[in-house]
C-alpha cells in the first residue's frame, strides 16, 4: 500500500509519495518490485501534478508509465476539470481488465487556475474508493478543497470553478493551508498527526525554518519517510508494503518545479 502526501498553500503545492510497487504472493507475502521510481507525474500545462495510490499496474505495464502517457494529453484540454473527467474515463477502461479484488485506487490531480485575484491551486481526487475505502464501480473525479475548508458540508457547483467558492479558498490559504494524506491512512496520520503536533511546538518556539516554500516541501515529505522509517526498521520482512526511496515535488503558482529529494521528472506534457 503506497501513501502519497500533498500539500497546498498560498506559496506552493507539494507531492510526496514512497516509491514501494509490491505483488502478493500466492502465501501472503509481498514481494518488492520496485523501490526507486516515484508514484508522481508533472503536468506542466495545468502548473501540476498527479500522485497515487493503490493499484500501480503490472509490471510489463505500470501505472507511472500509464499515467505519463495519458497526462501527455493534457493540453489538448482547456480546463483541469476536463482533463480529470477524461482521465477518470481512461481509468474506467483500463481497469476492467484488472482483477476486481486490485482495481482500487486513487489519484491525487492538483493544479492551479487563474482569477483575477491570482492563481489558486485546486486538488481533484479521482478514485473508484468511497470513504472506507470500498471499491465502487466507477471511477469518477471531484474537486476537493471547498469540501476540505467546509468539512464535507459544502459540495462544489457545477463542472466549472466556482468563482465565490474559489475565492473563499483563496482566502483560506492566506492564513493556513490544506493537506490531504491517502494509502495507508490507520498508519500515515498516526504519524502526520504527532508530527504536526511538534511543529506546533516549533511555531510557539519561533524556531521554524522561514522560507515557506522549504517548509511546506519538508512538511509534506516527512511523514512519507516516517511512514517507510518504520517500516523498514519494524515492519515484517514480507508484510512491508511502504518504502523504497520517498519523493517530493514542488509546484509554485508560476509554474516552476523543484525537488528536496533529487526527483527526476516524469513529465506529462
Amino acid at each position: 500500500m503506497t501513501v502519497i502526501s500533498n500539500l497546498l498553500t498560498n506559496r506552493c503545492v507539494v507531492h510526496s509519495s514512497d516509491s514501494f510497487l509490491t505483488i502478493l504472493e500466492k502465501n501472503d507475502q509481498l514481494r518488492v518490485v520496485e523501490s526507486l521510481r516515484p508514484k508522481i507525474v508533472a503536468i506542466r500545462h495545468f502548473r501540476g501534478a498527479i500522485s497515487f495510490c493503490g493499484y500501480a499496474g503490472r509490471q510489463n505495464s505500470p501505472m507511472l508509465d500509464w499515467l505519463a502517457g495519458r497526462c501527455r494529453n493534457a493540453f489538448n484540454f482547456d480546463t483541469p476539470d476536463l482533463f480529470s473527467d477524461w482521465l477518470a474515463q481512461e481509468l474506467n477502461t483500463w481497469i476492467r481488465t484488472v482483477p476486481a479484488q486490485f482495481r482500487g485506487l486513487k489519484m491525487h490531480f492538483t493544479a492551479y487556475e487563474d482569477f483575477g485575484f491570482g492563481r489558486v491551486p485546486e486538488l481533484f481526487s479521482i478514485t473508484n474508493w468511497d470513504g472506507a475505502y470500498r471499491v465502487l464501480e466507477r471511477v469518477t473525479s471531484q474537486r476537493q478543497t471547498i469540501l476540505t475548508i467546509t468539512n464535507n458540508s459544502e459540495l462544489p457547483v457545477g463542472e466549472q470553478p466556482d468563482i465565490t467558492q474559489r475565492t473563499r479558498v483563496n482566502e483560506f490559504l492566506q492564513r493556513g493551508l490544506i493537506r490531504y494524506n491517502d494509502g495507508d491512512l490507520e498508519l500515515f496520520n498516526a504519524l502526520a498527526n504527532a508530527m504536526i503536533d511538534s511543529v506546533g511546538v516549533l511555531q510557539d518556539r519561533r524556531d521554524l525554518v522561514t522560507d515557506p516554500v522549504e517548509f511546506a516541501g519538508r512538511l509534506a515529505l516527512m511523514p512519507v519517510e516516517a511512514v517507510c522509517n518504520i517500516q523498514r526498521w519494524l515492519g515484517r520482512v514480507g508484510r512491508r508494503g511502504v518504502g523504497g526511496r520517498p519523493h517530493n515535488l514542488i509546484i509554485t503558482p508560476d509554474g516552476q518545479f523543484s525537488s528536496m529529494t533529487g526527483l527526476r521528472l516524469i513529465p506529462g506534457t
